[in-house]
């Protein structure tokens, strides 16, 4: 028989990849509930194996992390991804709970499919037919920083592609990275994310079986599969996130002040608020391990 061949690199684990990391940190309360619109993408949300609580396990909230990484070598060459992980989820059947990639997206078919087949994690080529633009936009440093050997702010745009044109005009995720200007301008730190463990919370993800779109880089998956993605880097600050979102009719404000948010989607998610904290990873190293696959208690809705 022959042997079934697909139109993509492929790229078996473990992987290291380099790259440049942005991460915003959050906590959300499972009580507020879990807004599937902005959770997953429409292929997952449409899918009661991966987004149902009563087959996929039960959002448990605490510790989100958005992650927006431009990696400049991989297995599958470079590209760019915006990931959200909203939290811990627990697995039918099983005891604890673990961190969920619910939803990213890439700018690369190599990475779709290899991600997907891997790990199942969701990468998304949008629409189906097309990958996610992102835009890196240096800013002009205002004239109060005090971090004049720090990065200038940086303005990342992510556009998702409409069924009938090759990208939409307005971003769909849009935020704005600035230094924190009472921190030295030399100021950097090591940083690991295991070290979140130290803690008290999870390194691993779990994923659930992943449905199949309509292109081949979108394949699915039957099983579920744990592994444990590592970040470090040298080279680690502490920025501004400016989470507005572009064509929010808001007055400007600075970061630190409490400012009114109209309306809880203006910053992405539900009740965000507009300036966060988060981090900037220079000369990052993300490493993506073997995948263990999970003996889970199939349920039904």
């Amino acid at each position: 028989m022959a042997r079934k061949t697909v139109p993509f690199k492929i790229a078996p684990p473990p992987w290291t990849c380099k790259c440049t990391a942005y991460v915003l940190p959050f906590f959300y309360s499972a009580s507020s509930g879990l807004p599937a619109d902005v959770a997953y993408a429409p292929l997952e949300a449409a899918t009661s194996c991966f987004s149902s609580q009563a087959e996929a396990g039960a959002y448990k909230g605490g510790l989100c992390l958005l992650q927006i990484i431009r990696y400049t070598e991989t297995p599958v060459g470079p590209y760019d991804e915006l990931a959200l992980l909203p939290g811990d989820f627990g697995t039918p059947g099983l005891k604890g709970q673990n961190m969920r990639i619910t939803r990213i997206y890439v700018s690369q078919k190599d990475t779709c499919y290899n991600g997907r087949k891997n790990w199942n994690i969701p990468k998304f080529s949008i629409s189906f037919r097309h990958l996610a633009r992102f835009d890196f936009s240096p800013l002009p440093s205002p004239s109060s920083s005090r971090s004049k050997h720090a990065p200038p702010p940086l303005k990342i745009s992510v556009f998702a592609p409409e069924s009938n044109a090759p990208h939409s005009a307005r971003p769909f995720f849009t935020t704005t990275l600035q230094p924190v200007n009472y921190l030295p301008s030399w100021y950097s730190f090591p940083f690991k994310s295991t070290w979140a463990e130290l803690f008290g919370f999870s390194s691993h993800i779990a994923q659930p079986p992943l449905p199949a779109g309509e292109t081949k880089e979108e394949c699915g998956s039957e099983v579920w599969i744990r592994s444990k993605p590592e970040l470090s880097s040298n080279k680690t600050r502490v920025v501004w996130w400016d989470m507005r979102q572009e064509g929010i009719d808001e007055p400007a404000e600075g970061p630190g002040e409490a400012g009114k948010v109209p309306e809880i989607a203006d910053n992405w998610w539900p009740g965000l608020g507009r300036w966060r904290i988060g981090l900037w990873l220079d000369d990052a190293v993300l490493t993506l391990g073997e995948a263990e696959q999970m003996k889970v208690e199939k349920k039904t809705a």
